[in-house]
């Protein structure tokens, strides 16, 4: 295909880390450790750091070291430091550097904080293999965690992403995160593999529509959970949409993106033939996940309502909650 690499490694998945606070490593190392006890055999890990000093670099390196090349036999790793000046969120740019860096036909993408379970990539890869699809999804699970004498555990479980079943319901909210599937990109042009750098929320789901209506992906392991999305209750999670307590600021965030979301889906389904247009009408039914999304869901049909009852929370000091 046009603008295809032909220097990759057939069998290699490069999984990209992105990381830009160096604070807490311990996520780090637990994400690294759920790679390294992987199954398959040639993994490369791709560390994508914004900028680290030279210290935190040091540590980085020892992290893959310790927890991935002596764990992992056969492994090998990268690690690139994006310098950004003035900061700024720069998670798309941070992936694209990945992107041209890896050097393996398959990708597979993980935030630091977040958690693989054993035997997903060899499933994702067996998959791909049988469906000559371009991307294999699996099941994802929403861990809360909290960090307890100086240590996260993990608590409460849900399945938000449970509900998706196939193309229809992508275009309809996402339900694939990042960390759940695995790419052949050997099947993709290369001049589709990119991340916007506009968005700071949301990128991922961008990413997956603009592929999604030209290419075909494999949903046949989605009853299978190979991911842990970890949901911070203290609310340092980059991502708002599953925090407990989002500030006005991550909400407008929040919106904005979706915003974008919204015109980027509409942008590829007016270039969509008439007959895959009809196809994303037939989708399936969102299943709510405790009262507090039962209340949320009431709570859209009365917009006047829920305006009334933020507001009098507002007044009498109560913290806002996100239904």
């Amino acid at each position: 295909m046009l603008g295809l690499k032909s220097d990759l490694v057939n069998s290699r998945i490069s999984v990209l880390i992105r990381i830009h606070c160096y604070t807490d490593l311990g996520l780090l190392e637990e994400a690294v450790a759920s790679v390294a006890v992987q199954d398959y055999a040639d993994l490369e890990i791709v560390l994508l750091a914004q900028n680290a000093s030279e210290a935190e670099l040091q540590t980085l390196h020892h992290i893959l070291r310790r927890l991935f090349l002596e764990q992992h036999p056969g492994g090998s790793v990268q690690i690139h430091n994006l310098k950004v000046d003035p900061p700024k969120d720069s998670r798309s740019a941070l992936l694209n550097l990945g992107l041209k860096t890896a050097t393996g036909a398959f990708l597979a993408f993980l935030d630091f904080d977040d958690l693989l379970k054993v035997g997903a990539y060899t499933s994702l890869v067996q998959s791909l293999g049988k469906s000559q699809a371009v991307l294999a999804a699996g099941g994802a699970t929403v861990v809360y965690s909290s960090k307890v004498n100086g240590q996260w555990k993990l608590g409460k479980e849900i399945s938000p992403f449970s509900w998706g079943q196939g193309l229809a319901d992508l275009f309809k909210e996402n339900f694939i995160p990042i960390h759940s599937f695995v790419l052949n990109r050997s099947l993709i042009d290369e001049n589709d593999l990119f991340f916007d750098e506009s968005l700071v929320l949301c990128e991922d789901y961008d990413f997956l529509l603009r592929l999604a209506a030209k290419y075909r992906f494999d949903f046949s392991l989605l009853k299978s959970n190979f991911a842990i999305y970890r949901a911070r209750e203290d609310g340092s999670n980059t991502n708002p949409s599953f925090s407990l307590n989002p500030s006005s600021k991550e909400r407008a965030l929040l919106a904005a993106a979706n915003a974008a979301i919204t015109y980027r889906k509409s942008e590829l389904v007016s270039k969509m033939s008439p007959a895959m247009r009809a196809s994303l009408e037939k989708t399936s039914k969102k299943v709510l996940i405790g009262p507090r999304a039962k209340i949320g869901d009431f709570l859209k049909r009365f917009p006047q309502l829920k305006e009334r009852l933020g507001s009098l929370a507002r007044k009498v000091g109560i913290k806002e909650r996100k239904f």
